[in-house]
Order: structure tokens, then C-alpha cells, then sequence
């Protein structure tokens, strides 16, 4: 007489869902404490913290989470998760780990009132959304969206759940989801962000990125390569430096106070430059030439109009040669770098940095 197979605790995952015994096993094995002799399993999972249940083969989550009431950190990636039901009653877990399953909606995360960092990479994501109870939310993770490449205009982000995390979102990782202009702006509004990933996107020029650069004074780290402001336009580190008050990496290279320094008053020449050529001929259109605003040395490698108007001037004593720095156009000596005209203790460029930039400065990369 032929026995049944018995069925292997991957065919049962894939039926019910995580088991009691999946739990006792996940918890024995990667918890550090361990179970008490005289100890029921139902006392040794209310008090289990770590679960480790990645590459279990699981397609539901199913009701038996709620035993681990006082998880903080759930591992969940290389299943086959689509929808997140069964995670509601785990009120502490601050830490997620969702990447590489099948979620196409976030139903079920609303609940977890004290996350503080959400791992999704990988997943089929169109819309982020259903965070708005999130409210403790520090990092968001959402690269590589497969519903994103399907998606006409990439991966979008829910208006509330944005307005929700954005009290306390330092990271968001947004790479490979076919961002555009408009997705960009969706993010103008996350004033403690310190970190952005958008590799590998479709953001097309650094003014692009305003949006987002004005509305998260705190950004200091971002991520931009692969997309096609990085062939399109060879200076966009330059523009992001002078709109990013605190940008201090870009792409993993670091910007020195001294860049910020030359950059930020080339800036504020080109902008007196502009209003004085403006006052003088306001139809007239100006161009200018320098040298590359990296090594300070060399043949200048671009050019640049300027918006109100007015001839631009080549660099000082020498044409466009001699050790300047160029930034769309225009061209300054290093000795003139000294701090000049101060407003109370504060150079200009300190000056600058510390209060709202005149309009013309928002204006120019419009």
C-alpha cells in the first residue's frame, strides 16, 4: 500500500503561510535567547525579537505573526510575497526586510506604528502608498520596482503617505523606477532627508532636481548616475552644489568647502552681472566663455547665456586663460575670491547661504 508524501515545510509554507513550528525554528535559530527549559513556545515567541524567515518560499504570510508580539526586526526577503496581510498586530517592529517578493501594494503597513525603516527593493510596486500611519518612518527603500517599468510615468508616490513620512524620512531609495521630472517634484517635500538614491532614472537635467534640493534643506548625500543628466549635461554637479545648501556627496565623490566656496561666488557674479547688463540693455543677450570650474586650469569647456541679458566677460586679464573658475558662462580669478563687502560678521557667500536666495537665483535654472 503506498504512503503518502509528507509534505516538506516549504510546500506547507506556500500553502498556510508561516507555521507555529517555522516560527519556533526562525526564533531558536537566530535569536539570542534562547528557549528556557521549562518554557511554553507560545512565552518563547512573545518574547522573540529577531525573525529570520528569508528564502522560506512563502506566497502568504498568513495568522500566526501575532504570537511574536514583541518582534523589532522581521525578514521576509527572497519569498514570494504579493500582499502583506498577517503583519497588523505587530505594533514594535521597527525594522522590515520586504526585498526581492512580489508586493504590488502595501495594505497591512499601515498598522506597524513603529517602523523605522522599510527595505522594498525588488518588489512590483506602481504607487507608494498606505503609509500614512507611519508616522516614526526614518528609511524608505523602493528600488527596482518591476510594476514602475509598466507604469507610464514610473513609480509614483500617494500625496499623504509622503506627508506622513516626511516629519522623519532621512532615506529614501529610489533607484531603477523611471523617475522623471514630475516624479521629482512629487518629492519636494521631505525637509529631513539627508539621502537620496535616483540612479539609474530618467532625470534629464540637474535644474530638474530643484524641487527636491530646495524642499530638503538637510540633504547631504545623492545619488544620480545613470541618468541622462549625467551625459546631457557634464557640469550638473556644479548646478546641484549651488542649489543644494548641504550637499557634500554626489555620485560618492565629495564636495570640498572650497568648490562650494568658488562656485557659490561665480554664482553670485554671474547674478550681478546679469542685473547690471539687464538695467543697461534689457533685450540684449549675452554670452560668455571660461575654464573648467574643477581644476581652475585649462581651456574653458562651455558656454553660457545670460537670462537678463548683457554681454558675459570672458576671464580676468586673460581671456578665458589663467587659473578661473567657470560656471555657465562666467569667469573669476581666484585672487578675487577674498571675502569682500560683509554683512556683519558673515561673508557674502556665508550671507548667502543663510538666508533665502533672491528669486532670480531660483529663476535661472527654471
Amino acid at each position: 500500500m503506498a504512503h503518502s508524501a509528507v509534505p516538506s515545510s516549504r510546500s506547507l509554507a506556500h500553502e498556510e503561510g508561516i507555521t507555529t513550528e517555522m516560527l519556533v525554528t526562525a526564533c531558536s535559530l537566530h535569536s539570542t535567547a534562547r528557549r528556557g527549559r521549562d518554557e511554553t513556545l507560545d512565552d518563547f515567541l512573545a518574547r522573540a525579537t529577531h525573525i529570520h524567515l528569508e528564502n522560506k518560499g512563502l506566497d502568504q504570510i498568513g495568522g500566526q505573526m501575532h504570537k511574536c508580539r514583541s518582534a523589532l526586526s522581521l525578514y521576509l526577503q527572497n519569498n514570494a510575497l504579493s500582499v502583506l496581510a498577517g503583519l497588523e498586530s505587530l505594533s514594535k517592529l521597527t525594522h522590515l526586510y520586504l526585498q526581492d517578493n512580489a508586493v504590488s501594494e502595501l495594505a497591512g503597513i499601515g498598522r506597524l506604528h513603529s517602523l523605522q525603516k522599510l527595505y522594498l527593493d525588488g518588489n512590483k510596486l506602481s504607487v507608494v502608498s498606505g503609509l500614512e500611519e507611519c508616522k516614526h518612518l526614518e528609511e524608505l527603500h523602493v528600488s527596482r520596482q518591476h510594476g514602475a517599468v509598466t507604469a507610464p510615468a514610473g513609480l509614483q508616490f500617494d500625496a499623504a503617505s509622503l506627508a506622513a513620512v516626511a516629519p522623519t524620512l532621512r532615506v529614501l531609495g529610489c533607484a531603477d523606477n523611471r523617475i522623471d521630472r514630475d516624479g521629482v517634484a512629487a518629492l519636494s517635500r521631505l525637509p529631513r532627508l539627508q539621502k537620496a538614491d535616483l540612479r539609474n532614472n530618467r532625470i534629464g537635467a540637474a535644474a530638474e532636481l530643484q524641487p527636491l534640493l530646495e524642499g530638503s534643506p538637510r540633504l547631504r548625500h545623492i545619488e544620480v548616475a545613470g541618468n541622462p543628466l549625467c551625459h546631457d549635461e557634464p557640469r550638473f554637479a556644479d548646478t546641484l552644489i549651488v542649489l543644494g545648501d548641504e550637499l557634500s556627496v554626489i555620485d560618492e565623490r565629495e564636495v570640498t568647502r572650497q568648490e562650494r566656496e568658488f562656485l557659490l561666488r561665480l554664482h553670485l557674479r554671474r547674478l550681478k552681472r546679469q542685473e547690471s547688463g539687464a538695467a543697461a540693455s534689457p533685450s540684449s543677450n549675452g554670452a560668455g566663455a571660461g575654464r573648467s570650474p574643477h581644476s581652475g586650469q585649462g581651456d574653458g569647456a562651455g558656454a553660457g547665456r545670460g537670462r537678463g541679458g548683457g554681454r558675459g566677460g570672458r576671464g580676468a586679464g586673460s581671456g578665458g586663460r589663467g587659473r578661473g573658475i567657470v560656471m555657465h558662462g562666467s569667469t573669476v580669478d581666484r585672487q578675487e575670491t577674498t571675502q569682500k563687502g560683509q554683512t556683519g560678521s558673515l561673508s557674502p557667500i556665508q550671507a548667502m547661504t543663510r538666508k533665502p536666495r533672491p528669486a532670480s537665483f531660483r529663476s535661472m535654472f527654471a
